[in-house]
């Protein structure tokens, strides 16, 4: 954890009956696999982890974990203990170091699922908001990797963003935020969502 402990997720999540959490879970992770149990036929039912293998600078860049609970999101429903069950270490050397390539796998992981949900039947529905909470939280990441200024994450995204058909408007209309300083931006970054909703960025 270093040298303080922090809790994940900042706001601890209780709900003792069981809860849908499919697409909250399009937008957001609340899951930690270290802090998860799974019924053995969900899992089997899934196949397992099915990573995307991808590198960045030398190291594997790791998000199936999110993929797998997202999936596991649309069999089952979740129930979740107020309890800390886990220390989570960070360190310099771990893989999960590099913000931006995960930011961008788990974006992945949410279009090969909306891909796949595409082709069944019956479900135009979750498959819009699906799409709407996938775009609305690529958004958030633009600007939170904006404030970080850090050129080679910014880039990084944004090649990725431009090259993704379903992220390419939105990821339009940031780079023009790139020449705002970045204390507006970071102020930017509080605004309520449904304020940047009516001005659609």
């Amino acid at each position: 954890i270093g040298s303080e402990e922090k809790q994940w997720p900042a706001v601890r999540l209780a709900y003792d009956e069981p809860l849908d959490l499919f697409m909250d879970m399009m937008r957001r992770s609340h899951v930690s696999p270290s802090a998860s149990v799974v019924r053995k036929s969900v899992f089997e039912k899934l196949g397992g982890f099915n990573d995307i293998e991808e590198e960045y600078k030398g190291k594997r860049v790791q998000a199936e974990d999110y993929d797998f609970f997202l999936r596991a999101g649309r069999l089952s429903r979740f129930v979740c203990s107020s309890r800390s069950t886990t220390l989570y270490r960070r360190h310099a050397a771990q893989s999960s170091i590099h913000a931006a390539p995960q930011i961008v796998m788990s974006i992945k992981y949410r279009i090969r699922l909306i891909t796949e949900m595409h082709s069944e039947e019956g479900q135009e529905s979750l498959v819009s908001r699906a799409i709407s909470e996938t775009i609305a939280r690529w958004k958030e990441y633009l600007t939170s990797v904006c404030v970080m200024g850090n050129k080679e994450a910014i880039d990084y995204v944004m090649d990725y963003g431009m090259s993704e058909e379903l992220l390419k408007d939105s990821t339009a209309r940031f780079k023009a935020i790139l020449m705002v300083p970045g204390s507006v931006l970071k102020a930017w970054s509080h605004v309520p969502r449904t304020v940047r909703k009516i001005l659609d960025v």
